[in-house]
């Protein structure tokens, strides 16, 4: 799946969703990405059209980590350093 945004303008951006070795629990990734998503946007205080599509690809990020294991478990064992390393390479893998 993936998400999608229409600015007001109409521009129109596109995002697939983070490519995962193998998806053990789906459950949560749509609230993962929200959260992510919203925290993103409330930590950085902006709402412009980049900000909310930096908050897109950390929720895009964000969720894949919680498909990779059942329920929260993937979240334990996460930090911040394997979580903008794997921001960095989405960011990489949609503008190639």
């Amino acid at each position: 799946s993936g998400a999608s945004m229409l600015s007001k303008d109409g521009a129109r951006f596109p995002l697939p969703a983070y490519p995962v070795a193998k998806a053990v629990d789906p459950t949560g990734a749509g609230d993962s990405f929200a959260g992510g998503m919203l925290g993103f946007l409330a930590r950085n205080g902006l709402t412009d059209d980049g900000s909310i599509r930096r908050a897109m690809l950390f929720g895009t990020v964000l969720s894949s980590f919680v498909v990779e294991d059942f329920s929260l478990d993937a979240f334990k064992k996460l930090d911040q350093e394997a979580l903008w390393r794997r921001y960095h390479d989405f960011v990489r893998f949609i503008t190639v």
